[in-house]
């Protein structure tokens, strides 16, 4: 057992990220909602609950917005975890297993670019969470 091993700290969730500082989360949020990307009653918490990085809650919904796809369709890809009774409206399931964005992307939307979609996604996101938790 290497004790190095030790000291690295585990990858905080996205609930635990924006609870660390409530006003980060209050300016992120504000930010998503100006953009649209989140209604004005959404918590960006329970929005982003299923993923495991605030990163990739972002992209996912800046990748839906600019495809005009569900975002909890994408959502439900990109973590495995089944959003809601949306199953019925997303045109496949993923069983319990997520894909990148950029998979998820094509399996919703077979004509676009997923790879240029979900690199400019990702950028928006780093773009806003810099802006957002800075």
């Amino acid at each position: 057992m290497n004790p190095v091993n030790w000291m690295k700290k585990k990858p905080l969730t996205p609930a635990e990220e924006l609870d660390a500082n409530s006003s980060e989360n209050v300016k992120l949020t504000s930010t998503l909602q100006k953009q649209g990307l989140l209604p004005a009653n959404a918590n960006l918490n329970e929005t982003c609950e299923t993923f495991k990085d605030l990163g990739d809650c972002v992209a996912t919904l800046h990748a839906g917005r600019n495809l005009g796809l569900d975002f909890n369709c994408l959502k439900s890809k990109v973590t495995g975890v089944q959003v809601g009774g949306e199953a019925s409206s997303c045109t496949s399931t993923t069983d319990g297993k997520p894909m990148s964005l950029n998979k998820a992307i094509h399996a919703l939307e077979p004509g676009a670019d997923a790879k240029a979609e979900a690199n400019l996604a990702t950028k928006q996101s780093r773009d806003d969470l810099a802006e957002g938790l800075s």
